[in-house]
C-alpha cells in the first residue's frame, strides 16, 4: 500500500474512477491536453472534456445578515459554527433560516433530501436535496432547485453539478429547472450559487450568488456548548 495519503486503491476500480470524477485533481498528462472533466456517459463508459477547471470556484461577494432561526431543540444539536457542519445540517440551518427563500424570491419547500438515482447517458447521479419553489401569482407551477451542497474542506465539482442538472430534467420534464449550490467557507459564511442549465459540464457558469452570516444568538451558543453533543 503506497505512503502517499491521496493515492487511490487500484483494488476497487469504480472508486478510482469515482475519485477521478469528483474528489481529485486529474493528473498533469491529462490536464496539459486541457481536458478536466471526466464523466459517466452510460454504464461503464466514461468520456474526458475540456473545460477551463474541474472545480467551480466560490464568489466571494458582501455578508448578507440572516439571524439564526434555526428552532433550539434542533439548534442545540448542531455544531456551534456553520463551518464545522456537515451537508445535511448545513442545509438543515439554511432551511430554517430561509436563505434559499431570500436568494430565490420564491416560497421554497422540500421535496427530497439525499437522492442518488440513476438517470439515463450519465449513470447514478447524486442530489443533496430536491427543492421546489412557487412564486406568487404563478398559478403554483413549481420551479425544480437541484441542490449540491458542500461542507468547509469539499470543492464545487462540475460533473457534480451537470448531473444533477440531467436528472432534474429527466425526472420532471416540462418544468423549469434552476440549479443551486450551498457552500460553507472557512469562516462560516454560507454561499449560495445558482448554475446555468448547460449542456455539458465545460459550459456550466455562476449566474449568480450571494454570500451569508448566519448570527448566532448568545441564547443559543449557551445551549448548543451546554447540550456538548460530540463531534459527529
Amino acid at each position: 500500500m503506497s505512503d502517499n495519503p491521496d493515492a487511490i486503491s487500484a483494488r476497487n476500480a469504480a472508486d478510482v474512477v469515482y475519485r477521478m470524477r469528483s474528489r481529485t485533481v486529474l493528473p498533469d498528462e491529462i490536464l496539459s491536453k486541457g481536458f478536466h472533466v471526466l464523466r459517466a456517459i452510460g454504464r461503464g463508459l466514461y468520456q474526458f472534456e475540456k473545460a477551463s477547471s474541474g472545480i467551480m470556484e466560490v464568489p466571494v461577494s458582501e455578508l448578507t445578515p440572516a439571524i439564526d432561526q434555526t428552532p433550539m431543540p434542533v439548534r442545540r444539536l448542531l455544531p456551534e459554527t456553520m463551518a464545522e457542519m456537515d451537508e445535511q445540517a448545513l442545509l438543515s440551518v439554511v432551511g430554517y433560516c430561509q436563505l434559499l427563500d431570500h436568494f430565490t424570491g420564491m416560497k421554497i419547500y422540500r421535496l427530497r433530501s439525499h437522492v442518488r438515482k440513476s438517470v439515463p447517458g450519465i449513470g447514478q447521479a447524486e442530489l443533496d436535496a430536491i427543492d421546489v419553489g412557487i412564486a406568487s401569482g404563478d398559478d403554483d407551477v413549481p420551479v425544480v432547485f437541484p441542490i449540491e451542497a458542500k461542507a468547509v474542506s469539499d470543492e464545487l465539482n462540475r460533473v457534480q453539478i451537470y448531473n444533477m442538472i440531467q436528472y432534474a430534467a429527466h425526472y420532471f420534464p416540462g418544468l423549469k429547472v434552476r440549479p443551486l449550490a450551498v457552500k460553507v467557507d472557512y469562516q462560516s459564511a454560507i454561499h449560495i450559487m445558482e448554475f446555468n442549465v448547460a449542456s455539458r459540464p465545460g459550459d456550466l457558469r455562476i449566474v449568480r450568488s450571494t454570500s451569508y452570516a448566519i448570527n448566532t444568538s448568545e441564547a443559543q451558543i449557551a445551549m448548543i456548548r451546554a447540550t456538548n453533543v460530540p463531534k459527529q
